[in-house]
């Protein structure tokens, strides 16, 4: 504390030079507060505050002595050399300045904790909230932040928000996902498309068709309520497949002449740099119009692995045109063909199919494939049985 009060006040150390240095000594120490006193080859030394260096002087040619300048320490001597440099005083104070102005807005967002979630969506629904980097710290409300996030990301199980001097830490904790358990209520099975029944495999209920029984869309395969030997109603839990034989219908037309994109080769590129929530314009060029596609890739700046508040957009425009396609009949047949496979892919995932009946026509340029799949498939669904309350007996049996 004493050092750090000589460097507000400033100190001079000086040599008593030409004389005696005890006289001095002695008769400046009752107006001069003197420190490091020591001798030395070419005379006594030692220090007093830049205040009092007059009166030591004022002393000193009294006793026939003179005093010699070593060095100058403190602000004031400091700011003293600031004034023949204005340059330097004012980068200081501009320092000083901006370092206390952002101190005050938030650089970086950090996310911990993330195992499966993209730590990008929690960025972007932090964004949707309000927390971004360069916002005001003032503008920061952890609490609502918190309850904000866990409402927006249904992922979640936890989450808190940290306000770490000019960093925001969002600590997360994923959801445990737990799996499903099918409830024990009553239940029939009903066919979910119309099909010729093949086989059975109730694993509870009662079956009430057999092979080779046609049945339409929502007819009852499996019951789930029977009367036992004393008159008393029975509720059980059907499940199990029933496979029968279906037929699904698929169409496609396929153009001989035709429209397509096609990629020109040429390419715009557009950078820009995100900062404290604003965008800075790194290319002058201007953004394309209709027929161009857009990528968009962000590269965070870092510095030894530290996030800073700074991003580089990159835009990639890519020029495409329409240009007129023809092709031939086998082509257009070929590509109908792609395109009911693609059906039949997303529509029958698991099927077995057993026949494939096609038919193709050509009429006016264009190819029209119909497709008449007969496959085997599980038409079973569930749908809950609706109890009345009356006075009948009602029994209930698990099949779990």
């Amino acid at each position: 504390m004493i050092e750090l009060v000589r460097q507000l006040k400033g100190y001079v150390c000086f040599q008593v030079c030409g004389g005696a240095a005890e006289p001095f000594l002695n008769a400046a120490a009752a107006e001069v507060r003197l420190w490091h006193m020591y001798g030395t080859d070419g005379g006594m030394t030692a220090c007093c505050t830049a205040a009092e260096y007059g009166k030591a002087q004022r002393i000193a040619r009294e006793q026939g002595v003179r005093l010699q300048i070593l060095r100058r320490r403190g602000l004031p001597f400091f700011w003293l050399r600031m004034r023949r440099r204005p340059g330097a005083a004012a980068g200081i104070l501009l320092f000083f300045g901006l370092q206390i102005l952002l101190s005050g807005y938030i650089w970086q967002i950090e996310i911990v904790g993330t195992e499966h979630i993209d730590p990008e969506q929690l960025r972007r629904a932090a964004l949707e909230i309000g927390l971004y980097e360069g916002m005001p710290k003032s503008r920061v409300k952890l609490a609502a932040a918190r309850h904000a996030l866990l409402q927006d990301v249904p992922e979640l199980a936890w989450v808190t928000v940290n306000e770490i001097g000019c960093r925001l830490e969002i600590l997360v904790r994923e959801r445990v996902i737990e799996p499903e358990i099918l409830p024990e209520e009553p239940c029939n099975l009903v066919a979910r498309i119309s099909g010729v029944i093949l086989r059975t495999q109730a694993e509870g209920g009662f079956a009430v068709v057999q092979p080779g029984d046609a049945v339409q869309a929502g007819d009852l395969l499996v019951e789930g309520l029977r009367e036992d030997a004393h008159q008393g109603t029975v509720l059980h839990h059907a499940r199990g497949p029933v496979y029968a034989v279906t037929t699904h219908t698929f169409e496609a037309s396929q153009a001989m002449v035709y429209a397509d994109s096609r990629i020109t080769g040429e390419t715009v590129v557009r950078r820009r740099c995100r900062m404290f929530g604003l965008e800075i314009p790194l290319s002058l060029t201007a953004a394309p119009g209709d027929g161009w596609t857009r990528q968009i890739m962000d590269v965070p700046v870092t510095v030894r692995g530290v996030r800073l508040p700074i991003t580089i957009r990159t835009e990639q425009w890519t020029r495409m045109e329409q240009v007129q396609r023809s092709c031939s009949e086998e082509e257009a047949l070929q590509l109908a063909r792609t395109q009911i496979a693609a059906q039949v892919q997303a529509q029958l995932p698991s099927v077995q199919i057993l026949s494939v009946e096609e038919s193709v026509q050509v009429q006016g340029g264009t190819v029209r494939v119909r497709r008449i799949l007969t496959c085997v498939e599980d038409i079973a669904v569930q749908r809950p049985i609706e109890i009345a309350q009356s006075g009948i007996n009602w029994g209930f049996t698990s099949d779990y």
